[in-house]
């Protein structure tokens, strides 16, 4: 599946939520959702892209934290900026 697929999602949801197409009781938890799904998705392309320059990262918890300190430690600011929201 193409993890890109759960920010559409988020987006999605985030939509619905934004123009009470989702029912009021169900906002937060949309929101919510919607959060899980863009972290999700942007976890799942640095995997892809760390995979792709041979740094492995892992298919554990601690891979996350990997992910982060990886972007941290990029040097690039704008990859610093997502390991940083990513935290």
């Amino acid at each position: 599946m193409n993890p890109r697929s759960f920010l559409s999602l988020a987006k999605a949801l985030v939509d619905d939520a934004t123009n009470s197409r989702i029912a009021s009781p169900l906002h937060a938890a949309a929101c919510r959702s919607a959060i899980s799904r863009a972290y999700y998705a942007t976890f799942q392309v640095a995997c892809e892209f760390f995979t792709s320059i041979k740094l492995e990262v892992g298919r554990n918890a601690a891979s996350h934290i990997t992910i982060q300190h990886a972007l941290n430690n990029s040097g690039d600011a704008s990859l610093i900026a997502v390991g940083m929201k990513l935290g």
